[in-house]
């Protein structure tokens, strides 16, 4: 028998005793298991189990329940977004089980020792939890779900590393291309080729001049809210920020779907609450142009000049 155990929200205790049907009455043992931390211990089947701070009702959830695994929108309603950070690189297993603890979902996938996005969909009205497990390391977060869904339930890897319009051979390129600007000669897959800083400002301008600015305005750089994607942002309730929220109608508006992909530095993936890309145009030896996003701006600020020791994202533009 193994006890599954909330959320920790409007607190009760319960003390919970044991007992058996059928053949016999009696329990020998049960094993607990704590899904959360990944622990587990043996009592005696006529022991008394005390569960302190039990959750009776659910008020609210902060945005991260950890450092390795955060879940938001929280509670959600037609789809969540897992952001996934594992410690060591290698195969592992996301599982999604119901308040039993009974696993409704379960995937298997390799995971990179930097963050990864995933968009979690198809969950019926419940509470959840979503548990990582790999040889190396295990770890949870808690989850509602207010859907109406039919029960479909999927996980999808968000390509968070390298964005081009040609996905499937995107895939053939991995993280370490991030680790130098040199790279971008090679990163583009045959017919395609990283936009330089002349083509950026192109794009940025005939977005401004043709009704893209989250304000309807044809001046001033607020576009960010239309090129960003409309997940994997961090939330900001002013309008126009690259989180989705809104206006609406301006939520990628352009389809660009910017993903918050973070920065590759110094051997090792690094939250960057933004997005950053590469240009093709070059300063000199040590340094080149990008082109970034902040989740806490509406421009996109084309023409920074940043040392190439930075891994960006890059943006493949059709020849």
């Amino acid at each position: 028998m193994s006890i599954f155990c909330a959320l920790k929200a409007n607190a009760q205790d319960y003390y919970i005793t044991f007992a058996g049907t059928g053949a016999s009455t009696t329990v020998s043992a049960v094993k607990v298991e704590n899904l959360t931390s990944g622990t587990s211990l043996i009592v005696n089947g006529n022991d008394i189990l005390h569960l302190t701070n039990l959750s009776t009702g659910v008020s609210s959830i902060e945005y991260g329940q950890s450092s390795e695994l955060k879940i938001y929108p929280n509670p959600m309603t037609n789809y969540s977004t897992l952001e996934i950070f594992p410690p060591v690189a290698g195969d592992a297993v996301i599982t999604v089980l119901d308040i039993m603890g009974k696993p409704v979902f379960r995937i298997q996938t390799y995971l990179e020792s930097f963050r990864q996005v995933f968009r979690l969909a198809g969950i019926k009205d419940g509470f959840y939890l979503i548990n990582v497990k790999s040889r190396e390391y295990q770890f949870s977060g808690k989850l509602i779900s207010n859907g109406q869904s039919n029960g479909t339930i999927s996980i999808e890897k968000v390509n968070t590393i390298i964005q081009t319009a040609d996905e499937t051979k995107a895939k053939t390129v991995n993280k370490g291309i991030q680790a130098n600007v040199d790279s971008n000669k090679n990163v583009s897959p045959t017919g395609w080729h990283v936009p330089s800083y002349i083509e950026w400002v192109t794009m940025e301008n005939y977005l401004i001049a043709n009704g893209y600015n989250y304000d309807g305005s044809t001046s001033g750089n607020k576009i960010a809210l239309s090129l960003a994607a409309t997940t994997s942002w961090f939330m900001d309730p002013e309008p126009g920020m690259p989180n989705g929220t809104g206006p609406p109608a301006y939520c990628n508006k352009s389809g660009f779907t910017a993903i918050m992909t973070g920065i590759f530095v110094s051997g090792d993936f690094s939250e960057h609450k933004g997005a950053s890309w590469w240009l093709a145009t070059e300063l000199n030896a040590q340094s080149a142009f990008s082109s970034t996003m902040s989740f806490m701006s509406t421009s996109l600020k084309t023409g920074n000049i940043t040392s190439k020791i930075y891994g960006y994202s890059v943006r493949c533009l059709k020849d």
